[in-house]
């Protein structure tokens, strides 16, 4: 079961990787599964008319088993990037493919011209909106064949004649069925590869493509969801320091590492709920909960962080690099928006630099609580 579902993965995904954006990528599934849908479906119909021992239908599935032949050029295509072609190939099979069974075979006993109106409302789902006249040219020519068949009807082949009235009404209700079974499918999968699609598009809008952080705009939305939640909530940057020396002695390929070295250690420091996030070059932003208030407490959390990067430095091509950092801290008070909070937290990381680097300092809103209870002992 898994490699059927590794197979079907893989044919689904066939020429996704020459698909510059999303909404192409989607169109490229959908017509893969298009011709999967329809494979499934003439090899079903045929096995059903062999079973029955009907000539006339065992004659329709024999003249429509070459098109389950014909039907992977179109992944063929797909995968060599000719997307506007696959389409239009797709399309002239399913409609050449119903016309055989019904003309050679079935007529229109059993309704299977209404899968003409399938394959009408199929093109907005499997065409691209820029190509509207394909769109446009094959929903005429699908109309226009439902309605002549429908109005003037086509003959059967005499063994299908035979057959009872019943068993005439069960096979048109299972032709009406397959229609809505089909794309019912092709809707709901497409739209499952979509959402996933989307949900890769919204990670890679949140997140830092070097260390896999969030981002600047990621993080602000997760500390105005975060600060709902009872705690002291603080907010942290922290800088490297003099960072532009790895670059300059070691090349940026050394930052690089350095960057990602140091996004995995203070990760290894946050406490459940808490966030963090590459918002520059080499400034990190962390959300920090902590458990009582208080200056001690607050310049205790930013030592640990310090502490995390002085204890493990970074080898690199035979050098030791030891890594510092400056750190500004800025609790979020009350009626506070996280933007005014970070611009507090940026102020004391500019006092930390001036003040020698390598140390934690605290934003001034959080110091003055605790100048009022010292002078009032």
């Amino acid at each position: 079961m898994p490699n059927m579902t590794r197979l079907l993965n893989f044919l689904l995904m066939l020429g996704c990787d020459r698909c510059a954006i999303k909404t192409r990528e989607r169109k490229v599934i959908q017509v893969n599964l298009g011709v999967l849908v329809s494979i499934a479906i003439i090899l079903l119909f045929t096995f059903g008319f062999y079973i029955s021992g009907n000539h006339g239908f065992l004659l329709s599935g024999l003249n429509q088993l070459p098109f389950v032949a014909l039907l992977p050029l179109v992944l063929l295509l797909n995968y060599k990037g000719k997307f506007f072609a696959a389409r239009w190939c797709l399309m002239l099979l399913l409609m050449a493919d119903a016309a055989t069974a019904l003309m050679t075979a079935q007529g229109t006993s059993i309704k299977i011209h209404s899968y003409y109106l399938l394959f009408a409302i199929m093109l907005v789902v499997l065409f691209e909106i820029r190509e509207w006249r394909s769109i446009l040219i094959l929903m005429v020519a699908n109309l226009g064949l439902f309605s002549f068949f429908e109005l003037h009807g086509w003959p059967s082949h005499p063994d299908i004649t035979l057959l009872s009235t019943h068993t005439l009404a069960i096979l048109q209700a299972l032709v009406i069925c397959s229609c809505i079974i089909s794309s019912c499918a092709i809707l709901l999968i497409s739209e499952m590869y979509a959402e996933r699609a989307e949900l890769v598009l919204q990670h890679q809008a949140d997140t830092d493509t070097l260390t896999g952080l969030l981002n600047r705009r990621a993080f602000m939305r997760q500390v105005a969801l975060q600060r709902e939640q009872p705690g002291c909530w603080v907010l942290a940057l922290l800088d490297l320091d003099f960072f532009k020396k790895i670059n300059d002695n070691f090349g940026h390929d050394a930052g690089d590492v350095a960057l990602i070295h140091v996004s995995k250690l203070l990760k290894q420091a946050l406490k459940p709920q808490e966030r963090l996030a590459r918002i520059g070059g080499e400034e990190f932003a962390l959300l920090l909960r902590l458990d009582e208030t208080g200056t001690q407490a607050l310049q205790q959390r930013g030592e640990q962080l310090l502490e995390s990067l002085r204890q493990q430095g970074l080898e690199y091509q035979s050098h030791y690099l030891q890594l510092t950092a400056s750190v500004g801290l800025a609790t979020l008070e009350p009626g506070d928006s996280a933007s005014e909070a970070l611009k507090r937290a940026d102020k004391a990381l500019y006092q930390a630099k001036i003040n020698g680097r390598n140390r934690v300092e605290l934003a001034g809103a959080v110091l003055q609580p605790l100048k009022r209870k010292s002078q009032s002992l």
